[in-house]
């Protein structure tokens, strides 16, 4: 595996994990995923921390 992902310029993590979903998964595990979060936990914990100190501020 190391020399397939060296021919491809990939790292051997990621053809690794290709080959995993391919076995699983056959053909269906090549589709393109995203690999970003799609959600920002610290972005809700910020608007919940806002949210909390505008109920805390006295009327």
């Amino acid at each position: 595996m190391p020399d397939a992902a060296r021919q491809m310029g990939l790292s051997r993590g990621t053809v690794a994990k290709w080959w995993h979903r391919c076995r699983c998964e056959g053909e269906a595990g090549l589709v393109e995923r995203f690999s970003r979060p799609q959600r920002c936990r610290a972005a809700s914990l910020a608007l919940d921390s806002s949210a909390q100190r505008r109920l805390a501020r006295p009327l």
